[in-house]
């Protein structure tokens, strides 16, 4: 038995009455049944958004892995493109042919240079390995600067005798030689040969085959 109180407000009146009301014991069973099957329900439904959520997370972790594998393929491919990239020739080939400044890799990936490439002169894919085009960098220096290079490949540089020791080692460089008198004149020198030694031997330059141009050198 369940005894219930209800309030009745009448013209500003609060009257208060009381009576008791027959709970039928069937229908209270009845509903906790009923909120059983609810809890039962949302339950099974809690465990199959849990297991969605597990099979999310699985994907996202399989997305990873592979996003880690694709980066390091990518990486690889990168160091393999970059290796290959030996002077401005090399970026010639690969399609590179706007003259600028580029970075080259002669002694590998740890030894970025800075260069200057002529993408037009004689076919293209020159380095150049001096250029001197103001007068705001000297070339009076030491044994040591034209060892390492000096100046900056959008002006004037030199881009260093070990460099071009790397740059001609086992390789069949030729050498263009371009100069372009006050008067507007270009004169130029082309030998099919060109190498340099290391520095033990002094960087001794070595020039073969014919020559062609119109320097006389």
């Amino acid at each position: 038995m369940a005894m219930v109180w209800a309030s009745l407000l009448v013209s500003g009146v609060l009257c208060i009455s009381s009576q008791y009301i027959n709970v039928n014991e069937k229908d209270d069973c009845a509903s906790h049944g009923e909120v059983k099957e609810r809890i039962k329900g949302l339950l099974k439904q809690q465990e199959r958004i849990q297991k969605s959520v597990d099979s999310l997370i699985q994907m996202v972790n399989r997305l990873d892995e592979n996003m880690t594998r694709i980066h390091k393929d990518v990486q690889i491919v990168k160091k393999e493109l970059i290796l290959d990239v030996v002077d401005c020739q090399d970026l010639f080939i690969k399609g590179y042919q706007q003259s600028g400044q580029y970075t080259v890799y002669p002694c590998g990936i740890q030894s970025p240079v800075n260069v200057y490439c002529d993408m037009v002169t004689e076919r293209g894919g020159w380095t150049v390995i001096q250029k001197r085009v103001s007068g705001d960098i000297h070339f009076d220096r030491t044994w040591a600067e034209y060892k390492n290079g000096f100046g900056h490949p959008n002006d004037s540089y030199w881009i260093g005798n070990d460099v071009i020791y790397q740059f001609t080692k086992g390789r069949n460089s030729s050498l263009y030689v371009s100069i372009t008198l006050i008067n507007g004149t270009r004169l130029y020198e082309l030998y099919n040969q060109f190498s340099v030694a290391d520095e033990t031997n002094n960087y001794r330059l070595f020039l073969g085959g014919p020559a062609t141009g119109t320097l006389g050198m």
